[in-house]
Formats: structure tokens, C-alpha cells, sequence
């Protein structure tokens, strides 16, 4: 399967993209922190309300 964090991301609708992005934006700038899994990822946790961001992200062999 080929596909891009902006598929999903984004809906198609500009409008309605930019409230989600400032949504977004707003909840991180308010809050944001990261939550260690299990198998080594991490999560991402954005605003008061522990939004969990829709992919767990882990280190390369890099450290990046």
C-alpha cells in the first residue's frame, strides 16, 4: 500500500483543513508531550484533553 501522512491528514476541503490544522496547531502549542509504548515507539499526546496523535513514531538507528 503506497501512502502519505497527508492522506491521513488532510480531507480534500481547504476549509475544513485549516480548522483541523489550527485545531491541531492550538492543542500542541496549549500542551504537548510524549508517551513511550512498549515495543520502543512513541507517541505523540497533544492538549488537555490527551489528544494521541494517529501515528506512533520510533527513533532510527540514528537517533533521528
Amino acid at each position: 500500500m503506497n501512502w502519505h501522512a497527508a492522506d491521513l491528514i488532510f480531507l480534500g476541503d481547504p476549509s475544513q483543513d485549516k480548522v483541523t490544522m489550527d485545531h491541531f496547531t492550538n492543542a500542541y502549542e496549549t500542551m504537548n508531550r510524549w508517551r513511550k509504548q512498549p515495543d520502543g515507539s512513541e507517541v505523540l499526546m497533544v492538549g488537555t484533553d490527551n489528544y494521541s496523535f494517529l501515528i506512533p513514531l520510533r527513533k532510527t538507528g540514528g537517533g533521528q
